[in-house]
C-alpha cells in the first residue's frame, strides 16, 4: 500500500543488510523488546540508533491520514503488535470499498470479504 501511495518501493534495499537499514530509516531503530519479539536468538544484537522518519514527511503530502493510520498498524517490528489482516481490512482506510452508494459505479460487482466463523475466531484467539 505504501508503495502504491509513493509510486516507488518503500524499502529499496539491495541486500539483506541494506534492506534492514531502509526499514530502520522508516521505523527507527528497534527496541530490545522488538528485536526479541522478532527473533529470540538475537536478544543481544545491537542496532545503530536511527531516528524514524515521520510518516507525513515520508509521503510529502501524498498520503491520506487514514492511509498513514492504517500503515502504522501494519508496519511494526513486533509481529504481535501488527494488526491482523481482518483488522486491517476493517480499517477506515477501506471504508470507501464498503460504501453501497459507490457499488453502482463499478462494472464488476466486488463481493464483500466473507470469512468463515472458524477462520475469524481462530485469528482472534491467536
Amino acid at each position: 500500500m505504501a508503495e502504491l501511495l509513493l509510486g516507488k518501493p518503500l524499502f529499496p534495499g539491495e541486500s539483506a543488510v541494506d534492506q534492514l537499514v531502509e526499514i530502520m530509516k522508516v521505523l527507527g531503530s528497534p527496541t530490545k523488546e522488538e528485536v526479541f519479539a522478532m527473533n529470540q536468538n538475537y536478544k543481544e544484537f545491537k542496532f545503530p540508533n536511527v531516528k524514524r522518519i515521520p510518516w507525513e514527511k515520508l509521503f510529502k503530502g501524498k498520503s491520506l491520514q487514514s492511509a498513514v493510520s492504517m500503515l502504522s498498524t501494519v508496519l511494526r517490528y513486533d509481529p504481535s503488535a501488527r494488526s491482523y489482516a481482518i483488522e486491517t481490512l476493517a480499517h477506515p482506510f477501506f471504508d470507501e470499498l464498503r460504501n453501497p452508494d459507490l457499488e453502482q459505479h463499478w462494472q464488476v460487482q466486488v463481493p464483500c470479504y466473507i470469512f468463515g466463523e472458524k477462520y475469524i475466531f481462530g485469528i482472534c484467539a491467536a
